[in-house]
């Protein structure tokens, strides 16, 4: 039997946005704490086996190389109807993020789109069965924290693939 791979495609969260996620995360509690970095999963853990693991890696790096930048908005704190064990920000679900998870959606990764319900963008802060209210950390957006109400959210380069974890990749922006 082939080995198996499995992989994740994120968008990491770097930078001062990541230490004010981290900051929330920190006062929740989170196990997730320095354990997993801050991001948005693109594409969920997906076991690929090693004849297939070539064409995961092509179709991440096409995707990424086609990817036009991503602006993103982070919050509010919500949690998903099915599961209020989940407390996420909210991402924007702005059209270029749709058109870069829709071009991984291919090879290996054929599939993965969930079909009983939509994809929600998400940067999770807690998972854990008893559930504070989402209102917990507040409705301000995490790229206006410490900024001031009129900061604009940070711009972030054209993606590109990188090592991630063991046998997973990440989408981060670029130097």
């Amino acid at each position: 039997m082939a080995a198996r791979h499995r992989l994740l495609v994120a968008l990491l969260i770097g930078g001062p946005v990541a230490s004010e996620i981290d900051g929330i995360r920190r006062a929740l509690g989170s196990n997730q704490l320095g354990r997993i970095p801050p991001h948005l999963t693109l594409i969920p853990p997906t076991n690929v086996t090693d004849d297939a693991l070539t064409l995961a890696e092509r179709i991440v790096r096409e995707a990424a190389g086609s990817s036009d930048p991503v602006e993103l908005t982070l919050g509010p704190p919500d949690t998903f109807s099915d599961n209020q064990s989940v407390l996420f920000l909210a991402v924007s679900a702005v059209p270029s993020l749709t058109v870069l998870r829709e071009a991984l959606l291919s090879g290996p990764f054929a599939g993965r789109d969930r079909t009983d319900r939509a994809f929600v963008p998400h940067v999770t802060l807690d998972s854990r069965p008893i559930r504070r209210r989402p209102d917990v950390v507040g409705p301000r957006r995490v790229h206006d924290l410490g900024r001031g109400r009129d900061a604009r959210p940070a711009r972030t380069r054209p993606l590109r693939p990188a090592p991630f974890l063991d046998d997973a990749f990440e989408l981060r922006p670029s130097p």
